[in-house]
């Protein structure tokens, strides 16, 4: 065979594997998801980068509240409030999850303490998500009602030792279903023993914050990179 022969059958193959990757890739989203429990202050902060509020402000969201958000660059995204409830929250992550390029997981971080083991379920049943996993965004750790409360820094150890516990009682639960029921995404490495957030493939940041207070120049930031 002729070494322009040979080139060209290379060179055919590199075309094909391109067109494979890119086609398989999932197209980039255009929502930002503001996730979290119940009273965590997600619909406030969402009012607050909105800078509405009254019109979008409610009690307790029982369904997705969705906004469009101007950028610097007068592009526009979708911001979505999903709602804390477990019965809503996961029929409206499923509508919005193949549109997503950013998550915001709000914290109540006067509560995280109590609320760690809820927080580290939620998390986990996002970061295994095969949908989420293959759209790859960006995830945000925001350390709401910051006042008297405790960091980011700390915020972020306690998820990780939580998922980690999280990871071995959801491994061993599985090991007794079917394997067509069994999570799809191993969350982290699979020969380290606890879980580390610079482990994933997403980039995750934390940012302490207070939507109340109205103090999200950090999260409006992070939006404005993650679009």
């Amino acid at each position: 065979m002729s070494v322009e022969i040979i080139a060209l059958v290379v060179f055919l193959l590199v075309v094909a594997s391109l067109c494979a990757f890119f086609y398989a890739r999932p197209a980039k989203g255009n929502d930002i998801v503001f996730v979290g429990l119940q009273n965590a202050g997600k619909t406030t902060m969402v009012s607050k980068l909105l800078k509405q509020e009254k019109d979008f402000l409610t009690a307790t969201s029982i369904v997705p509240n969705v906004a469009s958000y101007k950028l610097e660059d007068s592009k526009k995204i979708q911001l979505i409030d999903i709602p804390g409830a477990d019965r809503l929250r996961f029929n409206a992550i499923q509508k919005f999850k193949s549109s997503v390029c950013g998550i915001i997981l709000v914290i109540n971080s006067e509560k995280i303490q109590k609320e760690v083991r809820d927080v580290a379920e939620l998390l986990f049943s996002l970061l295994t998500d095969e949908k989420i996993h293959r759209m790859n965004p960006r995830l945000l750790i925001a350390a709401n009602q910051q006042d008297c409360a405790i960091s980011g820094v700390k915020i972020t150890e306690l998820l990780e030792n939580e998922l980690t516990l999280v990871r071995k009682t959801q491994g061993a639960a599985l090991r007794d279903t079917n394997d067509d029921e069994r999570v799809s995404v191993y969350l982290g490495k699979k020969n380290s023993d606890s879980f580390k957030f610079s482990d994933l493939p997403m980039k995750v940041e934390v940012h302490e914050c207070s939507g109340k207070e109205g103090k999200l120049d950090a999260i409006r930031s992070w939006i404005q990179s993650c679009a």
